[in-house]
């Protein structure tokens, strides 16, 4: 099944200046080729928030304009990746399994960690708070204005690169792990034909 049979499962919608995609149907036991979905938009297009919830991943190209707030959410399996500039604050709530890898120049970060994913975040120049209580690792990389504050009562580790960190540790001894030569994420667009993106046969 290739993409243009995939078409009629999908449903892309805009309410109140909010986009959504969703796949709904999807034959059960069909190997089917994977969505690949790409949404262009003017550069002075802003987010507000991005919602991943399912399995699919989100990739954000840079280029758009700077917005004053932003909300990520991820509660599925699916990663987020993207590079935005955030004057204010950056909230992520990762509760899933998905990986969270984002950068730019970001104001202040608040983390609520409560899933399996790892959360990776480039270029913050102000505080951050984190909420840790998952099993995934967390790593902040800043300039010296970087502040890292909050709690940390999960499993995963908690590293950071700039700045400083106190942030005690429920389990370890050791928290706050001083670290060095992460890259900053590198989003790219989806291959339109599904391979090297995953292939595998879908049971809804």
């Amino acid at each position: 099944m290739g993409n243009q049979d995939l078409a009629k499962y999908l449903t892309v919608q805009t309410t109140n200046g909010v986009l959504s995609i969703t796949a709904t149907g999807l034959p059960s036991g069909e190997s089917v080729t994977p969505i690949a979905v790409i949404v262009s938009a003017p550069s002075s297009t802003s987010l507000s928030s991005i919602v991943a919830s399912g399995q699919g991943d989100v990739s954000v190209l840079p280029g758009l304009a700077s917005s004053e707030s932003l909300t990520i959410t991820s509660s599925g399996q699916g990663d987020v990746t993207g590079l935005f500039n955030v004057t204010n604050e950056l909230t992520i709530d990762s509760s899933g399994q998905g990986d969270i890898d984002v950068g730019g120049q970001i104001g202040s970060l608040a983390i609520t960690g409560s899933g399996q994913g790892d959360v990776s975040v480039f270029g913050v120049q102000g505080p951050a708070t984190v909420d840790i209580t998952g099993q995934g690792d967390t790593f902040i990389s800043g300039t010296n204005g970087l502040s890292i504050t909050g709690s940390n009562e999960g499993m995963g580790d908690l590293s950071y690169e700039g700045g400083e960190c106190s942030v005690p540790n429920a389990f370890f001894s050791s928290n706050c792990v001083k670290s060095s030569g992460a890259s900053p994420p590198n989003p790219t667009l989806p291959d339109p034909t599904g391979r090297g993106i995953y292939s595998a046969s879908y049971s809804c």
